[in-house]
């Protein structure tokens, strides 16, 4: 019986390591490939600048971890922009996609950020691996004038795979779905379009 627990666990590190040494760092590309008008659509276009996008995870370093067969860790899983950067672009993308200017000097509103989560989670079952990818936001708006205070609003996204190896290509799907369960979260939130329609003079 440990003789069958013990091959099993090989073999299921082999599937986490599919994607290239387990002990070696991984890095994915997870965008923001798929913007979506929602409820920020509706609202008159408006000038906004992304001010700060800060990080504000434990650890910045890594969005998570390889493990061999027996959940232990043995690598980091990276990314290959910085999460801000990739938290920056996704943001960038929704406001452009529901007809709103990104940037410029005369604009009307400030978007800043705290991302308080950006996690993928790898758990080694009997026979499966199960994949999950949470993503974390906390918005501000806030007028350029300096005007008011900020309009503050949370976003969070998940995503859950169950499967038998560990694909680089896993990984990347579900921290990419995990980003636009967030990001379609905040394009459909009606109290954010209230806020940016308030908020701009």
């Amino acid at each position: 019986m440990r003789r069958r627990w013990l091959l099993l666990a090989l073999l299921v590190g082999l599937g986490l390591a599919a994607g290239g040494c387990a002990f070696t760092d991984a890095t994915i590309k997870v965008a923001y490939a798929e913007p979506s008008r929602g409820a920020l659509g509706a609202v008159p276009p408006r000038r906004v600048e992304l001010g700060s996008i800060q990080d504000k995870r434990p650890e910045t370093d890594k969005i998570g971890y390889k493990r061999n067969g027996f959940n232990q860790k043995t690598a980091k899983i990276q990314t290959t922009k910085p999460v801000p950067e990739i938290v920056r672009e996704a943001l960038a993308a929704e406001l452009t996609k529901n007809g709103h200017v990104v940037g410029g000097p005369d604009s009307e509103l400030v978007l800043s950020a705290d991302i308080t989560e950006f996690w993928l989670d790898i758990s080694v079952g009997m026979f499966t691996l199960d994949f999950v990818g949470a993503t974390g936001l906390e918005l501000r708006v806030t007028p350029r004038a300096g005007e008011g205070a900020p309009v503050a609003r949370q976003y969070r996204g998940y995503h859950k795979e169950t499967a038998m190896g560990g694909l680089e290509g896993t990984w990347e799907h579900v921290m990419n779905t995990a980003l636009q369960h967030m990001m379609r979260e905040l394009a459909t939130d009606v109290r954010l379009a209230q806020a940016l329609r308030v908020q701009s003079p």
